[in-house]
């Protein structure tokens, strides 16, 4: 699979030095980070993983396999060696940045200089709903209690036909997660973020992130739930440049 394809250019600049490549929670596509671009300076080019069976990718099969996701994102970031780059990733983008750059560092490529994970748990914490969400009545009940779609689209026909199968798909490939110690931490630095009232991802869960940070490991809160890149976009932004920044990269 392309790059084109999997990693969708959200805002490039000539005067880019950074990529900083964001990785969408479940039920979501690269566009969810469009309203970032406004907040970036033009030294930091975004780009948004597009994962199969949602938007520009909405006639491709979803993708329910870890392996074969790791695979096609790793492949499309392979010869990105050229500029430094950084990974967002949240909630279950969070875990797919995490492998995606675990395979990364397997193969001896450029490897990302941050990885930054919101609302996410940290690999080797992962807490698995065991259920397999086959039936409407789960998926709505489970979408409801996190808060990540207004009532108003749910009540929509339209769009219930296209995100259910969307958040089923993510659910199912999250459910299938299992962390491999062998991996061992990462050899970059690794920032984490938590809504200060998100029931599932509180302090003491995110401060496992530094068990795979392999240099640096940061805790940071943000004001919200568990959607506070999109609620508090301005200030989650600001904690992201700030880690760049710390680095050089910015």
């Amino acid at each position: 699979m392309s790059a084109q394809t999997c990693i969708r250019t959200l805002s490039r600049m000539s005067t880019e030095s950074i990529r900083l490549v964001c990785f969408p929670h479940a039920g979501a596509g690269a566009s969810i980070y469009h309203a970032w671009t406004s907040m970036l300076p033009s030294c930091v080019g975004i780009y948004g993983v597009q994962l199969a069976g949602r938007e520009q990718r909405a006639a491709e099969p979803f993708v329910v396999h870890w392996t074969d996701l790791v695979a096609e994102i790793s492949d499309a970031l392979a010869g990105w060696d050229d500029k430094p780059y950084a990974f967002y990733g949240h909630s279950l983008g969070g875990l797919i940045a995490y492998e995606v750059a675990a395979a990364l560092q397997r193969r001896g490529g450029a490897m990302p200089r941050i990885l930054v994970a919101g609302g996410a748990y940290a690999p080797s914490a992962v807490c698995k709903a065991h259920t397999q969400f086959e039936d409407e009545k789960t998926l709505l009940h489970v979408v409801r209690r996190l808060g990540g779609v207004a009532d108003e689209l749910m009540a929509d026909a339209d769009f219930a036909r296209y995100f259910l199968p969307v958040i089923a798909a993510d659910f199912t490939l999250f459910n299938r997660y299992t962390y491999d110690p062998s991996h061992g931490a990462l050899e970059c630095d690794v920032a984490a973020l938590h809504g200060t009232d998100d029931v599932d991802h509180g302090r003491v869960s995110t401060l496992r992130w530094r068990e795979h940070a392999g240099r640096g490991f940061c805790l940071d809160e943000v004001p919200g739930g568990h959607f506070f890149h999109r609620e508090r976009a301005s200030e989650t932004v600001g904690l992201v440049l700030r880690r760049l920044g710390e680095r050089g990269l910015i």
